[in-house]
């Protein structure tokens, strides 16, 4: 059965010659995924081994899925690779991301790490062998391989020499030893300026001319005597008060006084008064001048007392009224006299 159109595949290509003499090493090789695969994207489930059969020509190739396929899941699965040929058995794991190409061959591909089921993985274990010496998890590479590649050395020997440079790749000329905390610096003046460091970076702390003030220090406490600065409070000034700011009454436009406001020994003069205005402080002489004292005075001139009705009883003494153009008295005892008749 084919693959679903779209699905990410790869050509995995074996070639297992005997080592001695060259026949083929015949048997098979059992490839399987580490876990059931659900590929949503192309309603497909993948499970079960494939086994490739090593024939007499010692070579096979097989269609895999990528184990970096989209929506393939679970994340993390690899293929698990038996080998069972003539004289030889091994059991390693791979990884196929389609980022090898359309064709790869098995001997192109590295053993990695052994996955638990949840994607993540386990370390290989083992003698490495090949073209790696040691064992998993830490192989390197055999003694073989680097003199097939470096017969005379040179190249172990440029790798140990380059190791043991203080600076082999010559952008370390102008670093900074650790151990000089800076005391190598060809210029601290000019290292100062491209820190954007101003020149607050050498004065030392105290309260004397010349150097940094700490938070202790006597200059900033608020107790010092302020320098003369009424013009800056002044109508046009920097920082102008207001009348109001201070609980001053303003020279000119309408106010509300809340409270009794006492003079001691005069009426301020208004000009433009207007005594028949109720909230307009007037004159006093010419109030005493035109209105008769309540404790008693002369009267100048005629009195004219306007109708009104009868009043009420008074509790004591008596009231003086007219009353249809009559002048009339009333006492405390509710006795009504003319005075004088209409």
């Amino acid at each position: 059965m084919p693959f679903p159109s779209g699905a990410s595949t790869i050509t995995l290509t074996i070639n297992r010659p005997v080592p001695a003499g060259g026949a083929a090493a015949q048997g098979k090789v059992i490839l399987s995924p580490s876990a059931v695969l659900l590929d949503a994207a192309h309603k497909a489930i993948y499970s079960g081994a494939c086994t490739i059969t090593i024939g007499s020509s010692g070579t096979a190739s097989v269609a895999l899925l990528t184990t970096d396929s989209p929506g393939v899941l679970p994340a993390g699965w690899r293929w698990r690779v038996d080998e069972q040929l003539a004289g030889a058995r091994r059991t390693y794991w791979i990884d196929l991301p389609s980022t090898l190409g359309s064709t790869v061959d098995l001997a192109e591909v590295s053993p990695v790490s052994q996955p638990d089921g949840t994607g993540q993985s386990l370390p290989p274990t083992g003698p490495a062998g090949g073209a790696l010496s040691g064992s998993y998890p830490n192989p390197v590479l055999a003694a073989a391989t680097v003199a097939q590649f470096d017969a005379a050395g040179a190249a172990s020997s440029a790798v140990a020499s380059h190791t043991a440079a203080p600076d082999p790749h010559g952008d370390r000329a102008y670093a900074l030893a650790k151990t000089a905390n800076l005391s190598d610096l060809t210029s601290p003046t000019a290292a100062r300026t491209n820190l954007g460091l101003g020149t607050a970076a050498t004065l030392n702390v105290g309260s004397a001319t010349g150097t940094v003030a700490a938070g202790d220090d006597a200059r900033l406490s608020d107790a010092r005597t302020p320098k003369p600065h009424a013009a800056t409070h002044a109508t046009g000034g920097t920082d102008p008060l207001t009348p109001a700011a201070i609980g001053a009454v303003a020279l000119t436009g309408d106010q509300v006084k809340s409270g009794e406001l006492t003079f001691n020994d005069r009426i301020p003069v208004l000009p433009g008064f207007d005594p028949a205005f109720g909230n307009q402080a007037v004159r006093k002489s010419w109030v005493d001048s035109n209105f008769l004292a309540v404790a008693g005075g002369t009267l100048t001139g005629a009195l004219y007392l306007a109708n009104s009705s009868a009043p009420a009883t008074p509790a004591s003494g008596g009231v003086l009224w007219v009353e249809g153009g009559a002048l009339k008295y009333k006492s405390s005892a509710g006795t009504i006299t003319v005075i004088g008749p209409a």
